[in-house]
């Protein structure tokens, strides 16, 4: 994943210089955090060799799993043997290039629609959707939903998730790292560094339509797919339904990254970016109705993009109930967050997840993390 430079506003012409420092002000506090390692030791348990996983979601069965690859394939995964059965391959089809490829997936709570996200040879974002025939996906029902150019190539975001009323999201990043691709996460007229709600099945001809509650719906100079704004490049996110609050990890610039928790009753929310990154200024301005988030790490402290997961409810690791994972691409470190606020108490779980992708569950609250190198179950030690 490549990190760009920081950016600033200069009075002068041209209208940006980059910098190199990571000591900018505050625009807000950020929560004491109260850092220790888990009592109870916990171990990656190697599921199946199917590396650059960068999404899973139970299938319709509920007993196996469907694994995203960045290589363009779907597999189909029994969690209980390892084995795999492979159902899509569009390898040949995809162009990775540093952030590309197959960089998303979503079932349908219909249990009918397979959504994928995937990038072409320009580095434009195609949401896809497959029909589903019993365990197989029909490649000949394969339709565009929408598109989204990324002019600088990289930074495309990634995750979509099914709502609790059964609407998709979607993250887009600011699409590269040049500084006008800040101009276009500030407007509202463009789908740049924004999360999108929408009802991704065909309406006659229309191949989505936006939900009427959407914040910015009916707004002439808004796109009224955006639902949350203010982001830089949410590589995963996910929707705890217990509590409807979406979490996002917003990989940083050359300083910060951070983890994003919104509730979803809170539309429209402005994230920051690219006034602050993380909680410190970066293009500067006012912070006005500008979102914090829950948890920052320094790019100086070894980290470099912070990988989303997901609340942990698993049964066999009751010391991180209600926790949300995260991992660092680089570094590997694995964490479980439990902020309230004015806090954040970070349990170090003791492993490394290197090269780091994505996080997912079974159906029995067992937690997974999708890595370079293949798919891990996080277990008790005493089991590994």
């Amino acid at each position: 994943m490549v990190l760009g430079l920081v950016w600033v506003r200069q009075p002068d012409d041209p209208p940006y210089k980059a910098i190199a420092t990571c000591t900018q002000p505050l625009g807000a506090t950020p929560p004491e955090v109260d850092e220790h390692p888990v009592e109870s030791p916990v171990a990656l348990e190697l599921v199946a060799q199917l590396g650059q996983g960068t999404a899973m979601t139970t299938w319709t069965d509920a007993k196996q799993l469907l694994v995203a690859q960045r290589t363009g394939q779907v597999s189909l995964l029994d969690p209980e043997t390892g084995s795999s059965e492979l159902l899509l391959d569009w390898s040949d089809d995809l162009v990775l290039g540093e952030e590309g490829g197959l960089i998303g997936m979503a079932l349908d709570p219909d249990g009918q629609h397979l959504y994928l996200h995937r990038t072409d040879a320009d580095g434009t974002s195609e949401i896809v959707e497959l029909g589903i025939d019993g365990d197989e996906l029909d490649e000949s029902t394969e339709r565009v939903v929408l598109r989204q150019p990324h002019p600088g190539g990289l930074h495309n975001g990634g995750a979509m998730a099914f709502g609790p009323d059964e609407t998709l999201y979607i993250g887009f990043g600011d699409g590269g790292g040049r500084p006008s691709d800040a101009d276009r996460v500030a407007s509202l007229e463009h789908w740049d560094g924004k999360i999108l709600r929408i009802d991704p099945h065909e309406r006659g001809d229309d191949p989505y339509t936006v939900p009427e509650d959407n914040p910015f719906a009916g707004q002439a100079d808004a796109r009224p797919e955006i639902y949350f704004r203010g982001l830089r490049n949410p590589y995963q996110l996910t929707i705890d339904g217990a509590t409807s609050t979406m979490w996002i990890g917003d990989v940083g610039e050359l300083c910060f990254e951070e983890v994003d928790a919104v509730p979803l009753a809170d539309a429209g929310a402005d994230l920051g970016f690219p006034r602050f990154e993380a909680f410190h200024d970066f293009l500067g301005g006012e912070v006005g109705d500008a979102r914090f988030p829950v948890y920052m790490v320094a790019h100086d402290d070894g980290f470099c993009a912070l990988i989303a997961g997901l609340v942990s409810r698993d049964p066999a690791l009751p010391e991180l109930d209600e926790a949300f994972l995260v991992a660092d691409l680089c570094s590997g470190t694995v964490q479980a967050l439990r902020p309230d606020g004015k806090t954040v108490e970070v349990l170090d779980l003791g492993v490394k997840a290197e090269g780091a992708q994505a996080f997912g569950v079974d159906a029995d609250g067992r937690a997974y993390v999708l890595t370079t190198a293949g798919v891990f179950r996080l277990v008790p030690a005493d089991d590994a």
